[in-house]
C-alpha cells in the first residue's frame, strides 16, 4: 500500500555520494543520494539548471505511480565549509507550508468544530488594536473561513504591505518588543482598514494564512506546529518536519545555509546577532510565519507528501469530499478571469490547480525574499509529481527559480521511458 512505501522510503533511499563515473561529477558539482541510471536525465538537467542559474544548492525528489523513484542532492549546502546538499538536508519550505494550513483547517471542518463560512473576527474574538482616531472597518466582520483559504479575504500587500514583514514596526507602534507575536500582528491588522471587500476578487495574502493558524490553535486549544506535527506529519512520516528558524544561531542540524546572487547583508534586529551585519535571509524571525509560510523540513519528507496526493483521500489526512472541496474552483468573481470565464489554472484551498479533461495538476510554490524557493508539483492523470528545494531565490536575472524549473522537469520526463 502507499503507507507502507511511506514507511519504509529512507531504506529504499540511503545517501551516498555519485559514483565517481558519473558525467555530473566532472562538471564539479556534488550529487549525492542513491544514482538511479533511468533517470540519469535528471542529474543532467539539474546540473545544467544550477550551473546557468549560479544556484549553490538544492535537492530534487520524483514521484511516479504512488512512489518516491528518485531523491538527490545537487551542490552546496555551505559554500564556504563545501558542505553538500543531500536528501536529508533540511530547507525552509516557505509557502508550502500553506497547504499543511489548509489539510488543518479541513480536518476541523470535517470534524465539526468549524464550518467554512465561520465569520473570522466573530470567532477568534481579539480585540482590534486601533491607535488614537483609527476608526474599525466593518467589513472584518465579513470574512470567512473559507475566504481566506481562496485569498479573498480584503488585502492586497501590493497596494499596502505584508505585515509579516513589518514584525519590527508593528511591535513598536503596539508598545512591545520586537517582534511581534502572531496574535499581535492579527490585532494590529484588525484595526487596519481592508484593501477592497471580502470576496469580490483573489489577492495573494500571507495575513489570511497567519488568521488561519489562529483559528487551528483556538479551534485544537493547541498550537499550531504541534497540530500540524500530530494530526499530519506524524501520520505520513514526516519526521523531519520542523519550525523553521530565523536567525543564524537557529540554523537546525542539517540545515542549508541560504544565500542572495548580490550576497546581501543586513543588520539583525533579534537575536544574539542583533545589530551586527548578517546575510539577509538571517535578518528576521520566521517564527510568525507559522501557517503562512514557517515549516522547514527535507525533500525526502515533501515527497512523501506527494506520494500522499496520489491518494483521493490524501492517505486518509481527509475525506475525498473534503479533498473536492479544497481543488474547487472559487466562487464568484474570484474563480473568473478578466474576460468572465472560469480561472485556468486557480487558487483552490492552500494550493494551485489546473484543469485538463481527464485530470487536474496540483502545485504550490514557495519563496523568502533573497534567500530560497520550493515548489512541489503533482500532475494526477499521469501519476507524476516532484518537489525541489533551493537555497536561493533568483537567478543572477532576478527571475524566480520556481517559475523557471518546471519547463526542465517536464521537459526532461517527456524523455524517460523506462521508470523505476
Amino acid at each position: 500500500t502507499t503507507l507502507f512505501l511511506i514507511a519504509f522510503l529512507p531504506y529504499t533511499l540511503p545517501t551516498g555520494v555519485a559514483a565517481q563515473n558519473d558525467p555530473n561529477v566532472a562538471r564539479n558539482l556534488p550529487i549525492t543520494g542513491t544514482a538511479v541510471p533511468q533517470l540519469q536525465a535528471f542529474d543532467a538537467a539539474m546540473s545544467e539548471f544550477m550551473r546557468i542559474h549560479s544556484v549553490p544548492g538544492a535537492s530534487l525528489a520524483l514521484i511516479k505511480d504512488g512512489r518516491v523513484v528518485y531523491a538527490r542532492g545537487f551542490g552546496y549546502a555551505d559554500r564556504d565549509s563545501r558542505e553538500t546538499v543531500r536528501p536529508e538536508s533540511i530547507f525552509r519550505i516557505q509557502s508550502l507550508t500553506k497547504t499543511f494550513t489548509a489539510i488543518a483547517i479541513m480536518q476541523l471542518v470535517q470534524r465539526g468544530i468549524i464550518a467554512l463560512d465561520t465569520h473570522v473576527y466573530d470567532y477568534l474574538a481579539l480585540e482590534p488594536f486601533l491607535a488614537s482616531g483609527d476608526t474599525f472597518d466593518e467589513r472584518w466582520k465579513l470574512i470567512t473561513i473559507r475566504q481566506l483559504l481562496q485569498h479573498t479575504g480584503g488585502w492586497n500587500r501590493d497596494a499596502t504591505y505584508d505585515p509579516l514583514f513589518q514584525t519590527a514596526r508593528i511591535a513598536r507602534e503596539m508598545g512591545r518588543t520586537p517582534p511581534a507575536s502572531a496574535e499581535d500582528i492579527a490585532r494590529y491588522m484588525m484595526g487596519q482598514p481592508l484593501d477592497f471587500d471580502p470576496d469580490s476578487k483573489y489577492t495573494y495574502s500571507n495575513l489570511g494564512y497567519l488568521l488561519l493558524g489562529r483559528v487551528i490553535e483556538k479551534a485544537s486549544e493547541t498550537s499550531y506546529h504541534d497540530y500540524v506535527r500530530i494530526n499530519i506529519f506524524r501520520k505520513l512520516n514526516m519526521r523531519s518536519m520542523m519550525p523553521a528558524g530565523g536567525g543564524l544561531e537557529e540554523r537546525a542540524p542539517n540545515e542549508v545555509r541560504y544565500y542572495s546572487q548580490s550576497n546581501r547583508m543586513t543588520t539583525a534586529w533579534f537575536g544574539q546577532y542583533r545589530g551586527q551585519s548578517v546575510p539577509f535571509a538571517y535578518q528576521y524571525p520566521l517564527s510568525v510565519h507559522d501557517s503562512a509560510g514557517g515549516l522547514a523540513g527535507n525533500v525526502l519528507d515533501m515527497a512523501r507528501f506527494v506520494v500522499a496526493l496520489d491518494d483521493p483521500q490524501f492517505d486518509g489526512l481527509l475525506s475525498s469530499e473534503s479533498v473536492r472541496q479544497m481543488q474547487a474552483q472559487p466562487p464568484g468573481a474570484p474563480g473568473l478571469d478578466a474576460d468572465g470565464k472560469p480561472k485556468n489554472p486557480y487558487y483552490g484551498f492552500g494550493m494551485s490547480v489546473r484543469r485538463y479533461a481527464d485530470s487536474r495538476n496540483v502545485w504550490h510554490n514557495g519563496a523568502l525574499q533573497y534567500c530560497c524557493a520550493s515548489r512541489y508539483a503533482y500532475i494526477q492523470s499521469r501519476r507524476f509529481g516532484w518537489v525541489v528545494l533551493f537555497n536561493i531565490r533568483n537567478n543572477p536575472d532576478g527571475k524566480h527559480l520556481t517559475a523557471l524549473i518546471g519547463d526542465v522537469i517536464y521537459a526532461t520526463e517527456r524523455k524517460i521511458d523506462d521508470w523505476p
